[in-house]
Protein backbone atom coordinates (compact mmCIF):
# COMPACT_ATOMS: atom_id res chain seq x y z
CA UNK A 1 0.00 0.00 0.00
CA UNK A 2 1.35 3.36 -0.98
CA UNK A 3 4.35 1.90 -2.80
CA UNK A 4 2.98 2.20 -6.35
CA UNK A 5 0.95 4.69 -8.28
CA UNK A 6 -2.41 3.77 -9.77
CA UNK A 7 -0.78 3.47 -13.19
CA UNK A 8 2.00 1.26 -11.87
CA UNK A 9 -0.54 -0.96 -10.12
CA UNK A 10 -2.54 -1.27 -13.33
CA UNK A 11 0.64 -2.19 -15.23
CA UNK A 12 1.53 -4.85 -12.66
CA UNK A 13 -1.98 -6.29 -12.69
CA UNK A 14 -2.01 -6.42 -16.48
CA UNK A 15 0.96 -8.82 -16.33
CA UNK A 16 -0.78 -11.28 -13.97
CA UNK A 17 -2.23 -14.54 -15.25
CA UNK A 18 -4.88 -14.49 -12.51
CA UNK A 19 -6.04 -12.12 -9.77
CA UNK A 20 -8.11 -13.23 -6.77
CA UNK A 21 -9.35 -10.60 -4.36
CA UNK A 22 -12.22 -9.21 -2.40
CA UNK A 23 -14.65 -6.51 -3.55
CA UNK A 24 -12.11 -3.68 -3.67
CA UNK A 25 -10.30 -1.24 -5.91
CA UNK A 26 -7.48 -3.59 -6.97
CA UNK A 27 -10.06 -6.18 -8.11
CA UNK A 28 -11.83 -3.67 -10.34
CA UNK A 29 -8.53 -2.38 -11.63
CA UNK A 30 -7.46 -5.94 -12.54
CA UNK A 31 -10.75 -6.53 -14.35
CA UNK A 32 -10.48 -3.20 -16.16
CA UNK A 33 -7.02 -4.05 -17.56
CA UNK A 34 -8.28 -7.45 -18.74
CA UNK A 35 -6.64 -9.67 -16.14
CA UNK A 36 -8.63 -12.85 -15.45
CA UNK A 37 -10.08 -12.19 -12.00
CA UNK A 38 -12.05 -13.94 -9.28
CA UNK A 39 -13.92 -11.52 -7.02
CA UNK A 40 -15.04 -12.49 -3.52
CA UNK A 41 -18.25 -10.83 -2.42
CA UNK A 42 -19.97 -10.72 0.93
CA UNK A 43 -23.28 -9.05 1.42
CA UNK A 44 -23.52 -7.38 -1.98
CA UNK A 45 -24.75 -9.22 -5.07
CA UNK A 46 -22.02 -8.48 -7.65
CA UNK A 47 -24.60 -8.46 -10.45
CA UNK A 48 -25.87 -5.18 -9.01
CA UNK A 49 -22.62 -3.37 -9.72
CA UNK A 50 -20.64 -5.23 -12.36
CA UNK A 51 -21.62 -6.55 -15.80
CA UNK A 52 -20.80 -10.11 -16.82
CA UNK A 53 -17.41 -10.43 -18.46
CA UNK A 54 -15.61 -13.50 -19.79
CA UNK A 55 -12.48 -12.81 -17.73
CA UNK A 56 -14.28 -12.16 -14.42
CA UNK A 57 -15.98 -14.65 -12.11
CA UNK A 58 -17.70 -13.31 -8.99
CA UNK A 59 -17.98 -15.74 -6.07
CA UNK A 60 -20.54 -15.22 -3.33
CA UNK A 61 -23.05 -17.17 -1.32
CA UNK A 62 -26.77 -16.77 -0.92
CA UNK A 63 -26.95 -16.52 2.86
CA UNK A 64 -30.18 -15.41 4.50
CA UNK A 65 -28.56 -12.82 6.73
CA UNK A 66 -27.69 -9.92 4.46
CA UNK A 67 -28.11 -7.91 7.66
CA UNK A 68 -25.97 -5.08 6.43
CA UNK A 69 -27.62 -4.84 3.00
CA UNK A 70 -31.34 -5.54 3.31
CA UNK A 71 -33.26 -4.39 0.25
CA UNK A 72 -30.06 -2.96 -1.25
CA UNK A 73 -29.72 -0.38 1.54
CA UNK A 74 -27.15 -0.46 4.28
CA UNK A 75 -28.84 -1.08 7.60
CA UNK A 76 -25.65 -1.06 9.69
CA UNK A 77 -23.11 1.18 7.89
CA UNK A 78 -19.62 -0.35 8.02
CA UNK A 79 -20.65 -2.81 10.74
CA UNK A 80 -21.66 -6.42 10.37
CA UNK A 81 -24.17 -7.37 13.05
CA UNK A 82 -22.46 -10.76 13.31
CA UNK A 83 -19.08 -11.52 14.84
CA UNK A 84 -18.11 -13.70 11.88
CA UNK A 85 -19.96 -12.66 8.72
CA UNK A 86 -21.63 -15.72 7.16
CA UNK A 87 -21.56 -14.04 3.78
CA UNK A 88 -17.76 -14.26 3.65
CA UNK A 89 -17.02 -17.29 5.82
CA UNK A 90 -19.37 -19.45 3.77
CA UNK A 91 -17.33 -18.95 0.59
CA UNK A 92 -15.36 -22.18 0.33
CA UNK A 93 -11.76 -22.33 -0.78
CA UNK A 94 -12.80 -25.02 -3.25
CA UNK A 95 -15.22 -22.63 -5.02
CA UNK A 96 -12.50 -20.00 -5.33
CA UNK A 97 -10.00 -22.53 -6.69
CA UNK A 98 -12.59 -23.87 -9.15
CA UNK A 99 -13.31 -20.33 -10.43
CA UNK A 100 -9.59 -19.61 -10.80
CA UNK A 101 -9.01 -22.87 -12.64
CA UNK A 102 -11.90 -22.09 -14.98
CA UNK A 103 -10.38 -18.74 -15.89
CA UNK A 104 -6.91 -20.24 -16.37
CA UNK A 105 -8.31 -22.98 -18.62
CA UNK A 106 -10.08 -20.32 -20.71
CA UNK A 107 -6.72 -18.56 -21.12
CA UNK A 108 -4.99 -21.78 -22.09
CA UNK A 109 -7.76 -22.57 -24.59
CA UNK A 110 -7.56 -19.09 -26.11
CA UNK A 111 -3.76 -19.32 -26.43
CA UNK A 112 -4.08 -22.74 -28.09
CA UNK A 113 -6.71 -21.44 -30.52
CA UNK A 114 -4.52 -18.49 -31.51
CA UNK A 115 -1.39 -20.60 -32.03
CA UNK A 116 -3.11 -23.14 -34.30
Amino acid sequence: IGKTTLGETAALLSECRLYIGNDSGPLYLAVSVGTPSVGLYGSLDPALIYPKQAHFIPVWTEVECRGCWPESRMKHPDVCPKIVPDCMSSISVERVIKAGEALLSRQKGAAYAVSN
